[in-house]
């Protein structure tokens, strides 16, 4: 990647390098060619050991924009040399919105991330407290993140995204719109509600609170893990009871307890018995 982070490359140049690149990857793979980048590159279930062409080019002219900024000779810094990267993608705007995230990350602090519980996870490493060649790997790490956000949107359904946004400004074809749109009186088919609205459909129906339709895959869920925990109890309780461990009687101070009797052993050889 250094021939590129050197030279003044646009980043639409790195994009068709990569569409040169990736066919060959896919037969080298064995995958068909309608295998779109995101499952090439995606952090996903599946997760390939490869990095496209345009992630390297823009973390490493990040890193020529942090070199440039943060120079160690004051001649340098003063220069305001500007790294060109074309028309489709800044660096200098692109390094800017990453600092910005990495400062509003540590003004939310630390929170839980996955399942597991508070303190379990590795202590994150805040901006303000990191030095200068880990602020520049903080930067690049970001400017991948956000390169990979764009991958994961990429791999969202388009009618997902399509009833996500429409849900969101209240343009789903509900009652409540078809009645203002075309004028017609639609009913909830549950509840025998009038012209029900957006928010009624989505969880709002009395009959559907009731029937528990909103909930149904939460506790389908709930149901399985309380199976698996009644065989587990099952199990349990099915095995023989352990034996009664024989409990050490201590003495206190001035304190005397009996002993129990010895234990007889068979011939004379035992050094209690034949009294050596």
């Amino acid at each position: 990647m250094r021939p590129l982070k050197m030279s003044e490359v646009p980043s639409s140049t790195a994009s068709k390098l990569d569409g040169l690149a990736n066919p060959f990857i896919r037969k080298w793979l064995g995958l068909p060619r309608c295998l779109s980048d995101v499952g090439l590159f995606g952090r996903n279930t599946l997760q390939l050991p490869l990095h496209s062409i345009s992630l390297g080019y823009k973390q490493e002219k990040a890193r020529m924009v942090l070199e440039l900024r943060e120079s160690s000779d004051h001649l340098v810094r003063a220069t305001g040399t500007q790294v060109r990267t074309g028309r489709r993608w800044k660096a200098e705007e692109e390094v800017d919105q990453a600092i910005a995230r990495l400062k509003h990350r540590e003004v939310v602090g630390r929170v839980q991330v996955g399942r597991a519980g508070l303190g379990r996870s590795e202590t994150p490493l805040f901006w303000s407290k990191a030095s200068k060649r880990e602020r520049k790997a903080m930067v690049v790490t970001e400017v991948a993140r956000s390169e990979q956000e764009r991958y994961t949107i990429k791999a969202i359904p388009q009618a997902r995204i399509s009833f996500l946004i429409r849900a969101t400004y209240n343009t789903l074809p509900c009652p409540q719109n078809l009645h203002l749109w075309f004028g017609t009186e639609e009913i909830c088919p549950l509840c025998n509600t009038i012209n029900a609205s957006l928010q009624h459909i989505l969880s709002g129906c009395k009959t559907a609170l009731s029937q528990g339709r909103y909930r149904w895959r939460h506790d389908a869920v709930l149901k399985k893990l309380a199976e698996v925990a009644e065989s587990c109890r099952r199990e349990a309780n099915s095995r023989p009871a352990a034996p009664a461990r024989h409990t050490t009687q201590f003495a206190r101070a001035g304190e005397n307890i009996n002993a129990p009797a010895h234990q007889t052993w068979e011939g004379s050889s035992h050094p209690a018995v034949s009294g050596t």
